[in-house]
């Protein structure tokens, strides 16, 4: 027995084969030699009987018997699985086969109306994008297409390591004369490598890229503003250089020295570290300032227009993307409906005929077995009537020099089964042959759907 698709139980017919007679055993067992020299001894069966005695009766009569037992063993056998053999189609499958095309459109259809909102919506934002990325183009004399870094992590990674170095090498500098060492040291440089940094990315960042400005308006206020952040940057980093001798002097009142000199004589460093400390600054506020300025479109707003607009179309990519991906693992689902059920029905079309044909050999089986048996019995009566004949006094009967004489038939007769092998064998070669039809329906089915989008 195994299983179908829809775990119902098919029944296959197996024939049951029995071992080959043996003469020794049926002598033994019903003690032929035995019973023929007692009857023998009494002259029995008389000379006169005409028809075989009780002994021999009884050696046909347990022939009869084996035979019995098997031909009701093939019958139980057939028996449990009869029904099911009778009920063996595959129309069911070859039916929703046919079908799979009709199903696959259905189901394609509808997934494809999710990802349609989802398409016109992308669709529509890159168009409003591309609109915008032309227009500002047309309005600011743009004939290029935007030029900056894929990734601002080594724009940024930059920013960052030269806060930390210029905080590491400051904080020596400011250390001396620091109640808490360099550890304060470090703090002040900090803040110090903040404030540059700032500086810097307000001038690279943004002054200068506005100086590309097709608008004169801004370019001069970005030109003055630029100005404005360069003093800026240099007044800090001659304060933090007085701010270092002032702590050299007065460390307790280093703030307040620091901006008085300033005020007096900013250029007045006496000592090296404070002029090294400005130099530090003004060189690091300088690399900052290249940074910010090439981690952009060097063109104000061109680079952010047109990255929007690259997102758009990665999204509307993405949408596409998933569209396809859907459809393929639709496509390769109903590929693999169409194996399944083409293989349910080979499989059952083999089931039919071997299950008939079985059925052939268990008849053929019993024949044989009937026809040992007959041999058998043949042979255990003449042994009786050998050896009775040896120990009679008298003649035996008449009946004695004849051959035994009995028929021997299996009682395994199958009922009589609808043979539809030839017409499920003609349905099962329909649908293979409609196999790549149908492949190819699911193909163009695919091939339209996916172009729709």
């Amino acid at each position: 027995m195994i299983l179908n698709k829809d775990k119902k139980m098919i029944g296959v017919f197996e024939p049951i084969d029995w071992e080959t007679p043996e003469e020794a055993k049926y002598l033994d067992e019903l003690d032929v030699e035995g019973i023929a020299k007692r009857n023998g001894k009494k002259n029995l069966p008389f000379s006169s009987d005409k028809s075989p005695d009780s002994a021999e009766l009884s050696i046909k009569g347990a022939i009869e018997k084996k035979i019995h037992q098997a031909s009701l063993s093939a019958q139980k056998a057939y028996d449990t699985v009869a029904s099911s053999i009778e009920s063996i189609s595959i129309e069911a499958e070859a039916s929703q086969l046919l079908q799979l095309p009709d199903s696959f459109e259905k189901e394609s259809a509808v997934e494809l109306t999710t990802y349609k909102t989802e398409h016109t919506q992308a669709k529509s934002e890159v168009d409003r994008l591309e609109t915008d990325f032309e227009q500002f183009k047309r309005q600011n004399n743009l004939r290029r297409e935007a030029d900056y870094p894929e990734s601002k992590w080594l724009v940024y990674g930059i920013a960052g390591f030269i806060v930390l170095g210029e905080t590491c090498l400051n904080a020596m500098f400011f250390a001396e004369g620091n109640d808490l060492g360099l550890f304060g040291g470090a703090g002040q440089a900090l803040v110090a490598s903040l404030i540059n940094l700032v500086i810097g990315w307000l001038i690279g960042g943004m002054c200068l890229r506005y100086l590309n400005h097709a608008d004169n308006v801004k370019k001069i206020v970005a030109g003055f503003g630029g100005l404005v952040l360069i003093c800026l940057a240099l007044a800090w980093n001659l304060l933090v250089g007085q701010f270092r001798t002032a702590l050299t002097i007065d460390p307790d009142n280093a703030n307040a020295l620091a901006v008085e000199r300033f005020i007096e004589s900013p250029f007045a460093l006496s000592q090296t570290a404070s002029w090294m400390l400005f130099g530090i600054g003004l060189l690091l506020t300088t690399i900052v300032i290249i940074d910010a300025y090439k981690s952009d479109d060097a063109y104000p707003k061109f680079g952010k227009i047109d990255r929007k607009l690259r997102d758009a179309i990665d999204d509307l990519a993405e949408v596409l993307g998933g569209w396809h991906k859907s459809m393929n693992e639709l496509h390769t689902e109903y590929l693999e409906k169409v194996e399944d059920n083409f293989h349910i029905c080979q499989e059952r079309a083999d089931r039919l005929e071997r299950s008939h044909r079985t059925i052939k050999q268990q008849i053929s089986i019993l024949d044989r077995f009937v026809a040992a048996h007959k041999q058998v019995f043949e042979s255990c009566v003449l042994t009786y009537r050998q050896i009775n004949k040896q120990n009679r006094e008298d003649e035996a009967p008449t009946y004695f020099d004849l051959e035994p004489q009995s028929e021997f038939a299996h009682d395994f007769h199958p009922d009589a089964v609808e043979d539809k092998r030839a017409v499920v064998r003609k349905r099962r070669d329909e649908i293979a042959n409609r196999l790549p039809e149908i492949k190819n329906q699911l193909l163009q089915i695919y091939k339209e759907k996916v172009e729709e989008l």
